[in-house]
């Protein structure tokens, strides 16, 4: 992968950003999540050259990763919204960061399965498919996160 880092800082800022809508349930958003960036990879991995074999590869290999991705996912964000609670409520200085550890220790194996996936993902199309596929998204997700 070419850019991992700024792949995982989006992740990391979505993630950040969708837990404003605190009324729906973490596995709601997980699962909203997933479908939503399911949608967009195999789009751009279309427009970008792959072929039907890959694309039904890629396929494959999504719906092989989404329970483990949607459910670290989940767990990221619950510990997400422990966090915010603890502060609402409160909570004193060891406390709050017991919480945000829990939180990054969530967020970094969500995003380690993500990660995986993407991997697995790159190796089905190539490398210079998926880099221009993932420079594709970045420059969709810059512009609408302005």
């Amino acid at each position: 992968m070419k850019h991992p880092n700024k792949i995982l800082a989006s992740i990391v800022l979505v993630l950040a950003i969708s837990g404003c809508g605190m009324h729906k349930s973490p596995a709601d958003r997980a699962e909203w999540f997933f479908e939503k960036g399911e949608c967009t990879i195999s789009d751009s991995l279309d427009d970008h050259g792959a072929n039907d074999q890959q694309l039904a590869d890629v396929e494959r290999t999504m719906k092989k990763h989404k329970p483990a991705v949607t459910a670290n996912l989940e767990q990221a964000l619950i510990n997400q919204r422990n966090v915010f609670k603890g502060v609402m409520a409160g909570n004193m200085g060891e406390d709050l960061i017991a919480l945000e550890n829990k939180f990054h220790n969530a967020n970094q194996k969500a995003l380690r399965s993500i990660g995986t996936m993407h991997q697995e993902l790159e190796n089905i199309v190539g490398n210079k498919i998926w880099a221009a596929a993932a420079a594709e998204r970045e420059k969709k997700f810059a512009r609408h996160s302005k």
